[in-house]
């Protein structure tokens, strides 16, 4: 009579964890390549919103500054905002860092409006208005118009 003996393996072959560790490695390189790039940009939507508050806080100096310091006498805040440089007419263009804040202007003139039209005025006639336009580096925009 022959015995056969049957040998019980306790354990995984080689072939088994070599094919485990290539699945696992590749599942990692698919879930890396999904998540870290949202992990790395997670910081920029923070980074801009910070931007576009600063450009708030700017406008909300002038405002302050114009209540408290400028109230009727709109020529001179425009030249407060202008950074007291009015070359070209209001400094526009100009990127500025000051008490205000960081800003580049886009507009610093007055106007005044005429058939429901936005035309230039002259800084001596009652009915003008100073509209300041700024932005920030995101290239957002801010308006505001100033009544004397």
């Amino acid at each position: 009579m022959k015995i056969r003996s049957k040998i019980k393996s306790k354990g995984f072959t080689l072939i088994e964890v070599i094919i485990t560790l290539v699945v696992v490695a590749i599942v990692g390189t698919m879930m890396f390549s999904v998540l870290g790039t949202s992990m790395t940009k997670s910081s920029l939507p923070i980074s801009r919103m910070q931007t576009s508050f600063a450009l708030q806080q700017v406008m909300e100096n002038f405002i302050t500054a114009y209540e408290k310091y400028y109230a009727g006498d709109l020529p001179g805040l425009r030249d407060s905002i202008a950074g007291g440089v009015l070359s070209p007419p209001g400094n526009e263009g100009a990127i500025l860092d000051n008490a205000y804040g960081k800003y580049t202007i886009v507009e610093n003139h007055f106007i005044k409006f005429v058939a429901n039209q936005e035309v230039a005025a002259d800084p001596a006639d009652l009915q003008s208005l100073l509209k300041v336009t700024i932005k920030n580096s995101n290239n957002e925009i801010l308006t505001y118009i100033f009544a004397g």
